[in-house]
């Protein structure tokens, strides 16, 4: 089945295939090349192509949900413009003016379009700080309350800053020991989200790398993203419970928000968070010694995201933002294979897209989605294939109540606060 489907719905061709893993529509790319050139459609139009760093960045393409869109790329004959380095320590975008210190430590982010300054008075951002790791048991795992007790601030030892045109990159460069961390700031022009860019050459034991955002938030609880969820966690230190919850899991993010503004952070594969009254750090590297010895050893790779917004999470698409860090559109070069989405979606506000995959028993085709958020929501799903009947399932895809199409071939979900649902649609 899985074949047949696969097969209806390609049209090889060659070119640069863009593909979008999520349930939103994406509207820019970034594309890796290093060469001049122009973009086109299938239709000979060109595309708006900004310079960022060793690529392009597109601001204004169309990429459907779990859809793909085919673009040509005919390189010049001139070479690729190079970007000239500046000593600066402030930069402006459309949305953002951004400010740090000598050690390179934000100092402002403000926020242009809601006219509110994401930094605490006072405070700084992006603190990277090392703490000295020694927990009683299991180091490579645990780390126990009093570690804030030693640590050292690292500062920049260089800082360049590149104006292109998709925007700006300032790159940060710090050393520790037999430890180095480049880390690139990335503040396109056409983004809400400030992207830390961070490579590390790590060769250190028993110390926790940590970064910092002191906020200008007023509020008495963070937000953190769990599988199909979030959950609330107090940041006040008053109880031995809230104590204890001195390091929260969040998958892809975590806020702290008021009713009309908030932060986010962001991360694409770090998972520890502490928040307090003061803002929101994020653990990056924790180099345990047991049971492995060489634990978190030699080069990582990472990126961490400030996103200051209006409203809540839901208002702000945190968790938009943060699917869109975790699973950005792919881009294949020299070839494009035209493939269709099997699903189209609307009215998709607060869902997301967790499977589309072949039933166990291989007879049907699965969707599966949840509610992100603590109120109702609706989403109508329309098939793009052909099948026999559909029906929502269980998790473990046996069925609970078959389904009707509406007229226009949609199947409408209503779906309860972190509700999930799942349906099956069987093959012909």
């Amino acid at each position: 089945m899985l074949a047949k489907v696969a097969a209806d719905r390609t049209n090889q061709q060659p070119g640069v295939e863009l593909s979008n893993p999520l349930l939103s529509e994406k509207t820019q790319a970034f594309v890796p090349e290093k060469r001049a050139g122009v973009f086109t459609t299938p239709a000979g139009d060109k595309v708006n192509a900004q310079r960022l760093g060793a690529g392009y960045l597109l601001p204004d393409v169309t990429v459907p949900a779990f859809g793909t869109t085919a673009l040509t790329f005919t390189p010049s004959q001139t070479p690729a413009p190079v970007p000239q380095p500046c000593e600066a320590n402030a930069i402006e975008t459309p949305h953002y003016k951004i400010a740090w210190n000598a050690a390179g430590q934000l100092t402002s982010v403000y926020d242009k379009d809601n006219q509110r300054e994401a930094i605490r008075p006072g405070g700084l951002g992006n603190v990277l700080t090392i703490y000295e790791d020694r927990p009683t048991a299991f180091s490579n795992w645990n780390i126990d309350a009093d570690y804030p007790d030693k640590s050292r601030v690292l500062a920049a030892e260089s800082i360049t800053t590149y104006q292109e045109a998709a925007g700006y990159r300032v790159v940060f460069k710090y050393r520790f020991d037999q430890s180095t961390i480049t880390q690139t700031l990335i503040a396109a022009n056409a983004a809400r989200r400030l992207d830390f860019k961070t490579t590390a050459d790590w060769h250190q034991h028993e110390l926790l790398l940590r970064t910092n955002f002191d906020l200008n938030v007023l509020t008495d609880q963070a937000t953190y993203d769990i599988q199909f969820g979030n959950i609330q966690r107090s940041v006040a230190r008053n109880t031995s419970w809230e104590q204890a919850k001195f390091e929260v899991v969040g998958h892809q993010w975590a806020e702290m928000a008021q009713r009309n503004f908030g932060v986010a952070l962001l991360n694409d594969c770090k998972y520890g968070y502490a928040a307090t009254a003061r803002g929101l750090s994020l653990s990056l590297i924790k180099c345990g010694v047991y049971p492995d010895t060489d634990a978190d050893q030699g080069l990582h790779e990472f990126t961490y995201s400030l996103l200051p917004h209006r409203g809540d999470f839901i208002e702000g698409q945190v968790a938009e933002e943060a699917a869109a860090l975790n699973d950005p559109v792919v881009v294949r070069q020299n070839t494009a294979s035209g493939l269709k989405p099997l699903f189209t979606f609307s009215g998709a506000e607060a869902v997301q897209v967790d499977a589309i995959k072949l039933s166990e028993d291989g007879d049907a085709v699965i969707v599966r989605v949840h509610n992100n958020t603590p109120g109702d929501t609706q989403l109508a799903v329309t098939p793009t294939f052909d099948y026999a009947s559909a029906a929502r399932v269980a998790l473990d895809e046996s069925v609970k109540q078959p389904l009707s199409a509406e007229a226009d071939g949609s199947f409408a979900l209503a779906l309860k606060p972190y509700e999930i649902v799942t349906v099956a649609f069987k093959q012909v």
